[in-house]
């Protein structure tokens, strides 16, 4: 998945938030915000901007495109498989390495867990999880997302 050509990010914000330097908002659940930056890139120096333009904003994550030109709404949170599952020591030692933390793990694929950046808005999820791909040890990371779906 490619981040939005867009300039959309997904951002967690208090519901009463005055959102700076964006060009469209859209609420896409109690929480979360889609919005749309003016200089619409969804990189990470757009990213860092509107953060810093917005410090009441809990954190910020490009929407993300799927091979079909599907939106994808990250959640803040990632999923981890490993080749063999960890040990729970394994497990913390991994996380706090690379600033996670565990928010749980899969209780019918042992060797899957969820994490969450211990500081998210020190953290452009996108990098972390191709970071996380290239360890060994790892047999895939993935973003988890909201979708949109529509009947046809």
């Amino acid at each position: 998945m490619a981040a939005s050509t867009a300039g959309r990010f997904v951002v967690k914000a208090m519901a009463h938030a005055d959102l700076k330097s964006v060009a469209e908002t859209e609420r896409l659940t109690d929480d979360l915000v889609v919005v749309t930056t003016p200089q619409r890139r969804a990189n990470k120096e757009s990213w860092r901007k509107l953060l810093d333009e917005n410090q009441d904003v809990d954190w910020a994550q490009p929407v993300l495109v799927d091979d079909d030109g599907h939106e994808r709404y990250p959640t803040g949170e990632l999923t981890v498989r490993f080749d063999e599952p960890p040990t729970d020591e394994q497990l913390q030692t991994f996380a706090e390495s690379r600033s996670l933390r565990t928010a749980r793990r899969n209780a019918y694929q042992p060797a899957q867990v969820v994490l969450v950046p211990a500081e998210p808005r020190g953290t452009f999820l996108p990098e972390l999880c191709a970071e996380l791909e290239r360890t060994p040890g790892v047999t895939r990371a993935w973003l988890n997302s909201l979708s949109h779906y529509t009947r046809t």
